[in-house]
């Protein structure tokens, strides 16, 4: 199969303000996908009394894809800092050359969606920080972050279409005076979301979809040692 190439085109903006509280970075980028590589699953003789399967990789698409970026921060009062990050994205096929399309009418809507491509993602956190004196710097924070709706197969299988969902954190740290020691504790995925992370189609194989999730909630402690 061929090589993949991309071309993409890119402007952005940096800003901060005079007293450096606030800062905010920009971006929109737009790129043109050819030759794209899709690894996909079909039954080689079907007739068979027992068919063999293969799996592909096909040069069959070009696509555009047009997003942009923002990521700001801000710090509120003497040690309160607000961080945000946002996401838009719109990935769509110019083509999709596909052999079993053509074979099988009823998959025409195989390929309508890119897989791997959230239309919005974001993330804010925000954190704020205790002096303790001479015991040093007590930090306390949360995030929450959203994706948007993600098909993780090439092949557009319903089960592997992951909803929209959003995962919380918290978290502490504890800073020595001269910041040589560091303790951070904190739990993720606070409310225990269950969500698909990755997928591999194999419909051709007995109609096999394996789906791969996230971790759980999770709690976890760390303690660094700065020379």
């Amino acid at each position: 199969f061929d090589p993949e190439f991309v071309w993409t085109y890119e402007a952005g903006l940096k800003m901060q303000s005079a007293d450096g509280r606030f800062s905010a970075n920009i971006a929109a980028f737009h790129s043109d996908y050819t030759d794209f590589q899709a690894r996909v699953s079909e039954i080689v003789d079907p007739d068979a009394p027992i068919p063999s399967f293969n799996f592909p990789v096909l040069t069959a698409a070009s696509m555009k894809i047009d997003g942009i970026e923002f990521e700001g921060a801000a710090r509120l009062g003497e040690r309160t800092t607000v961080l945000a990050q946002m996401g838009w994205m719109d990935a769509r096929y110019d083509e999709f050359v596909d052999p079993r399309t053509e074979l099988d009418p009823s998959l025409a809507d195989l390929h309508e969606n890119v897989p791997f491509s959230p239309p919005f993602t974001a993330r804010v956190a925000v954190q704020h920080g205790f002096d303790l004196g001479g015991n040093g710097v007590l930090t306390i924070g949360g995030d929450i972050s959203n994706r948007g709706e993600t098909w993780l197969s090439v092949d557009n299988r319903e089960n592997l279409r992951q909803e929209t969902y959003n995962l919380l954190g918290v978290y502490a740290v504890w800073d020595s005076p001269q910041y040589a020691w560091q303790v951070r504790a904190g739990v993720r995925n606070l409310t225990d979301e269950v969500y698909m992370t990755e997928g591999q189609e194999f419909s051709s194989v007995g109609n096999i979809q394996t789906a791969y999730y996230g971790m759980p909630r999770n709690a976890y402690l760390s303690v660094r040692y700065n020379f």
